[in-house]
C-alpha cells in the first residue's frame, strides 16, 4: 500500500458532485479539492485506489463531499430547486434528488410556457381561437390557468 505522490484527476467528478448539490466550483477550487482528494488516496497492492478519511475507508463520492465543504457558490441557474442530498447519501439517493430537482424546474418552465402561449395566441377555449393542441398543453402543464381560461370562455371547467 502506498499513499504519497498520488495525483488524481477528479475535476469532472467534482463538477458533477457540485451540480448534484446545486453548487458551482471555480477552477482553483476544483484543483484544491482534487489535491485534497489525492492526499487521502491509497493505491492497494492489487492496483485499486481507495480513500481513507481518518480510520474510515470511503468511496470517491464521500471523499469529494467531505473535501468540498466550504467551497463553491450556489449555482445561479436554479438555486431554488437545488436538490437536498444528505452527506454520504448513496448514488441512488443522489440521482433521485437530482432528478426531482430537474423535474421541478422543468415543471415550472412548462407552466410559464403555457401562460406565454395563452398570452400570445389568446384563449384556446374561446370560440375565436379554439385550438385543441394548445388546450391540451395548457391543461397538462398549468391546470389552474386552464380552469381560469375555461371559465372566461364560458366552458364548464
Amino acid at each position: 500500500m502506498s499513499g504519497s505522490g498520488i495525483s488524481l484527476s477528479v475535476g469532472p467528478e467534482v463538477r458533477a458532485f457540485g451540480k448534484s448539490v446545486g453548487r458551482r466550483f471555480s477552477a482553483d477550487e476544483i484543483e484544491t479539492i482534487g489535491q485534497s482528494v489525492s492526499s487521502v488516496a491509497i493505491i492497494e497492492d492489487d492496483g485499486r485506489v481507495t480513500f481513507k478519511l481518518g480510520e474510515r475507508s470511503c468511496d470517491l463520492g464521500e471523499v469529494i463531499a467531505a473535501m468540498s465543504t466550504g467551497y463553491g457558490t450556489l449555482a445561479e441557474s436554479d438555486t431554488t430547486n437545488a436538490p437536498i442530498v444528505p452527506l454520504g447519501a448513496t448514488r441512488t439517493a443522489q440521482a433521485v434528488a437530482t432528478n426531482a430537482a430537474r423535474e421541478a424546474s422543468r415543471t415550472s418552465e412548462l407552466s410559464a410556457q403555457a401562460q406565454t402561449m395563452a398570452d400570445t395566441h389568446g384563449n384556446p377555449w374561446d370560440g375565436r381561437y379554439i385550438n385543441r393542441t394548445r388546450q391540451a398543453f395548457i391543461t397538462k402543464n398549468n391546470p389552474i390557468l386552464a380552469a381560469r381560461l375555461k371559465i372566461q370562455a364560458g366552458v364548464r371547467p
